[in-house]
């Protein structure tokens, strides 16, 4: 399972012990890194980087007294949550950014155009959670509605709904800063 492909040249002791602790916790770090990130999939991938992260150095983590040992590993999946947030946001900024035409582009329509992605950007991630989660599945991970409602436990129907009015309401958005 999960200890035999990462500790294949390590000690069997260190082993057995974290594929224990990874059979244990992966429940209960799942279920915090999907309160962070809202997609079992990202949630999954924090749960899997916090036992990498003790893999690379196993006996650092097996010197941590047992009754912390769950803290610690609380933060961890948190923290690699968190991580995964600021790269997400920093990828759609940047992917925003890039979206803005150069070739004959003054340096200040650049920066104009900068600071209207990072604003557009800031709306967008204070949208709603339901309708910001349906917009980033459709936009950005190209989900279909059966995918997203499958995803977001709704219905087909409330997935297009939600990614409609979270449309209209950045249409509006962006017709305010005309």
């Amino acid at each position: 399972m999960f200890g035999k492909f990462l500790f294949k040249n390590k000690n069997i002791g260190h082993e057995n012990k974290i594929e224990e602790l990874y059979l244990r916790h992966k429940d209960r770090l799942f279920h915090i890194a999907m309160g962070f990130l809202h997609n079992s999939s990202d949630a999954e991938d924090a749960v899997q980087e916090v036992f990498v992260h003790i893999a690379r150095d196993p006996q650092r983590f097996i010197s941590i007294p047992d009754d912390k040992k769950p803290a610690y590993l609380s933060v961890t999946v948190r923290n690699i949550a968190l991580d995964m947030i600021k790269k997400e946001k920093r990828d759609f900024q940047e992917s925003l950014c890039n979206e803005i035409p150069c070739d004959d582009c003054l340096p200040e329509d650049i920066v104009i155009g900068k600071a209207e992605a990072e604003e557009l950007t800031s709306y967008i991630e204070n949208l709603p959670t339901g309708k910001k989660d349906a917009l980033f599945l459709k936009a950005v991970l190209g989900y279909s509605y059966e995918q997203i409602s499958h995803e977001l436990g709704i219905s087909e129907e409330a997935a297009r709904k939600r990614i409609s009015e979270a449309r209209k309401q950045i249409r509006k958005f962006l017709d305010g800063k005309k």
